[in-house]
């Protein structure tokens, strides 16, 4: 079903069952209230008198894992956090993570990858970094508003770097509001 732009009716005009359901019943169908299905969910406009539903989704893991790797990789215990989210061509990525290094004086990286109907490389451009005295711990977090999703299914993993020696990351969470 597709909205209908609404007839401009004169005086005297006798209206059909069929034009009363298309331009009453059906329209109301089109909106937003008749279209919710999830708790939390918000809408999105998708063109012209149209609108598609949005979740957001998020995932924490709270356990502590650690990386010595000096590019973007998963942690030893391979959990992310990773979101699979239905967007459009947009999205608020947020991210974040306790994180701590072993040696005074280098960093600690945590960053987003997306794969699915797009292909966006974890990268330093968009990252969260600390560095501070040897395993002195931080929360820190990021947002990231990508405008260059392909409309789709895209993956979103966290990834994970260190400027040497060995970092260790904890409350590890991702949120993915997509537009």
């Amino acid at each position: 079903m597709a909205w209908t732009a609404p007839k401009t009716f004169t005086d005297s005009t006798v209206l059909t069952a069929a034009e009363l359901n298309e331009q009453i019943r059906d329209n109301l169908k089109e909106c937003a209230p008749a279209k919710f299905t999830d708790l939390g969910s918000y809408f999105v406009s998708t063109g012209t008198n149209q609108i598609a539903m949005r979740t957001y989704k998020k995932n924490t893991v709270l356990a502590s894992s650690q990386t010595t790797g000096t590019s973007y990789t998963d942690l030893d215990d391979g959990l992310g956090p990773r979101l699979t989210v239905e967007t459009g061509t947009e999205a608020m990525v947020i991210f974040g993570a306790q994180m701590s290094n072993s040696t005074s004086g280098f960093s600690s990286f945590m960053t987003v990858e997306v794969s699915g109907a797009t292909s966006i490389a974890a990268s330093s451009d968009n990252c969260v970094r600390w560095m501070n005295n040897a395993n002195y711990r931080c929360q820190v977090s990021q947002f990231w508003f990508i405008d260059t999703l392909n409309p789709g299914w895209n993956t979103f993993t966290c990834k994970y770097a260190v400027g040497g020696n060995t970092s260790t990351f904890s409350r590890r969470r991702l949120v993915v509001m997509p537009y």
